[in-house]
């Protein structure tokens, strides 16, 4: 211990006698020792950290999968849901759920939207949601429909909106003009599977939403479904399971289950899954700038050892073994390393802020990168071997010398021999060959971020904004397009607006509808007779505001009414498709499979360019999405809205004119989704965003430290 006491005061001497050296060292070390420690702690608490749920490793999401041209992942309807709950006997828990926008009315304030659950009873069991209030539902309240208008909130909603008051329970409040009784509270920090849910309701009052239908139709597939394993039972043997009961569902309902099966997935993997790549690319590119790091390091402290051969071979001519002065360049470079370490520690935490505040959507709140046994571990592991690599090197060159070589050459002037420079040079090889790794990652995550940028959208994106409004429930089924056309005549009256639409869904917001529509002409009953596709229903302009020209044929205008002749315009994917190398204007298709009775027929009055609405990322060419179809808002309206304008001034100055005009309008409308498009796309290009400007930055900094260390 004497002797480690004194070789730290040497160490510590000779760090303070070369201040260049030690400052670039110490800011060398520091950038990346701190940078990995920052990446590995996100890496941390999204993938190694398990989920905040009792059990986690037994809790997987249930799909239907539907084989067509390729094997497609399709939601859950509520008969399927409730006949796999009843004859499954994988699990211990299986619940369905979906996420919607719910209105909250209140007398004395405008109407605002909140983020609802509609969930079956067993939802809270599984996910360990109990409350520290009240209760959550009961089966009976979950099954019966349209009988039980029950709410439990989030302890956070509790908080803000009701003042952690005791008597909100058995309170009242109004969800899309309907009353609901508050039963519980849930515990502190559960924010349920949408991860900002502000209420629970019963699946009883899904119908509140959606309608009646969804309770008994098997084509109504919008349900998510997890479950909770039982013990033992693999996540294999679940599937066969899983699989073995939609076999029998598609012998029992072969109009509406005919190539449906089933499938789990790991709750943490659909969780946090597509973060994956992107964050193990990262800690790999962190990586790769600490072990350049230590290279350009060992290179520098190969070069000092240099000067103290001298030094060295008189220690070892006074009785001075190999161990001891290996020991003395080991504790050298451990000392450097702890202290760039120090510095490390304190640049990981500013660095974890600045990742969060970039992280792309779609990260879990509860990824809260902290430093936990695991942090703490990685930094006292990669300290260690930093401080290893730093010391062995000049220590087996400083204690393998020959004494009478290493005297003879001090004496004529020289610094090292031809050992020595092979040694340098190969370490000098070796980092080049590592920055051109680094450098080619970057390069290449630039290319994809450009390339994502340069994506023809069918769309012109840069002046156009789009908000969400949900016309309430005191407005009847037939007045939604007389509210629809004054609101849509109010926002384009807004000073700055050039063009406005409403649609039931903007590109990049979420909410498009997809189901399966049959060509005129075409055998219903043939395999693969019906075409899937996403559908909107729009009003004029909406093409127009999007800065997108129609292809052909004509807008809707005001003879599309119910009344009239049911319309459509298709995309040109859509098109190409159903009617292959022939005019689509004036054919003829409609939706669902004909069978006996006469169809509604839909006749095809324009063609739209083929606009993206879900992906960026989709090869367009060898893995094209569903086309898409738009039909009149007077003719297929609906209650969920997206406003859209356009403007030749700054588009984020509009949004507050256009909140305005809706609330202007009516009070009890309320707003939400409030964005530009090219802030809609950047969220879907974040990911690449963050990864090619993380590598970039790393790349760009190499050469800094080059520089750096050569002047040091």
């Amino acid at each position: 211990m004497w002797t480690l006491k004194h070789d730290l005061q040497y160490a510590a001497r000779l760090l303070i006698k070369a201040p260049a050296f030690t400052i670039v060292a110490v800011a060398t070390l520091a950038l990346g020792i701190g940078a990995n420690t920052a990446i590995f702690s996100v890496v941390n608490a999204a993938l190694l950290n398990p989920l905040p749920y009792p059990d986690a490793d037994r809790l997987v999401v249930v799909s239907t999968m539907v084989q067509r041209d390729t094997l497609e992942r399709r939601a859950f309807s509520l008969p399927d849901y409730r006949d796999l709950r009843d004859r499954s006997q994988a699990f211990d828990g299986i619940a369905a759920w979906s996420a919607d926008t719910l209105t909250l009315s209140a007398s004395d304030a405008p109407a605002r939207p909140i983020q609802a659950e509609i969930a079956s009873a067993a939802y809270f069991d599984i996910l360990g949601a109990t409350p520290v209030a009240g209760r959550v539902f009961t089966t009976t309240e979950d099954e019966e429909r349209d009988a039980h208008a029950l709410a439990v909130v989030s302890h956070a909603f509790w908080q803000r909106e009701m003042g952690s008051r005791s008597s909100a329970l058995g309170a009242t409040m109004t969800l899309n003009d309907r009353p609901f009784t508050i039963i519980g509270v849930l515990r502190p920090g559960f924010r349920g599977l949408d991860d900002d849910t502000d209420v629970w309701i019963p699946m009883g009052m899904l119908g509140l939403s959606e309608g009646p239908r969804v309770f008994d139709q098997r084509g109504s597939r919008g349900r998510d479904v997890i479950g909770r394993l039982k013990r033992g039972v693999s996540p294999e043997q679940a599937n066969a399971d899983v699989a073995a009961v939609f076999h029998q569902l598609e012998q029992a309902y072969p109009d509406s289950n005919a190539r449906y099966t089933g499938a789990v997935f790991g709750l943490k993997a659909e969780t946090v899954g597509s973060l994956r790549p992107l964050l193990l690319t990262m800690l790999a590119a962190v990586g790769f700038v600490l072990l350049i790091a230590c290279v350009n390091l060992a290179n520098l402290m190969l070069a000092r050892a240099s000067t103290r051969q001298r030094e060295t071979a008189i220690r070892a001519a006074l009785g001075a073994d190999r161990r001891r002065l290996a020991r003395q360049f080991v504790v050298e470079g451990t000392l450097l390393s702890v202290i760039g370490a120090a510095a490390g520690l304190l640049l990981a935490v500013w660095l974890v802020d600045g990742i969060v505040a970039l992280a792309p959507a779609g990260l879990p709140s509860y990824v809260i990168p902290r430093l936990d046994w695991r942090v703490i571990g990685f930094l006292v592991a990669a300290t260690g071997a930093t401080g290893l690599l730093l010391g062995l090197l000049p220590a087996w060159q400083g204690s393998r010398a020959d004494l009478n070589e290493v005297l003879k050459d001090s004496a004529r002037g020289t610094s090292g021999g031809a050992a020595r420079a092979r040694t340098r040079s190969a370490l000098v090889i070796a980092e080049v060959a590592l920055a051109l790794v680094l450098l080619v990652g970057a390069g290449l995550m630039v290319r994809s971020f450009l390339n994502l940028q340069r994506i023809d959208v069918g769309f012109r994106a840069s002046q156009a904004v789009t908000l969400r409004v949900s016309i309430p429930q005191k407005f009847a089924a037939d007045q939604l397009p007389r509210v629809s056309a004054e609101l849509l005549s109010r926002v384009a009256a807004v000073p700055g607006v050039r063009h406005a639409s409403i649609g039931t869904d903007a590109p990049f917001s979420g909410g498009s509808s997809a189901t399966i529509v049959v060509p005129e002409g075409v055998d219903p009953t043939a395999p693969g007779a019906g075409i899937r596709i996403y559908r909107h229903s729009v009003t004029r302009d909406f093409f127009a505001t999007l800065g997108a020209g129609l292809v052909s044929g004509r807008d809707f205008d005001t003879r599309d009414v119910a009344s009239a002749q049911s319309v459509a315009i298709v995309s040109r994917r859509f098109a190409a498709k159903a009617w292959p190398g022939a005019d689509p204007m004036g054919k003829r298709f409609t939706i669902g499979r004909v069978r006996g009775s006469q169809p509604d027929w839909i006749e095809v009055v324009g063609v739209a360019p083929d606009v993206r609405y879900r992906s960026l990322t989709v090869d367009a060419a060898r893995n094209p999405e569903d086309p898409d179809i738009y039909f009149p808002l007077g003719q297929r309206p609906s209650r969920a809205l997206s406003v859209l304008a356009s403007t030749s001034g700054l588009p984020s100055a509009l949004i507050p004119a256009l909140r305005e005009s809706v609330q202007a309008f009516d009070r009890d409308i309320p707003t939400a989704a409030e964005s530009t498009f090219s802030d809609l796309i950047a969220v879907r290009t974040a990911s690449f965003r963050l990864s090619a400007g993380v590598m970039s930055f790393l790349a760009s900094s190499r050469s800094c430290w080059r520089r750096s260390a050569f002047m040091a």
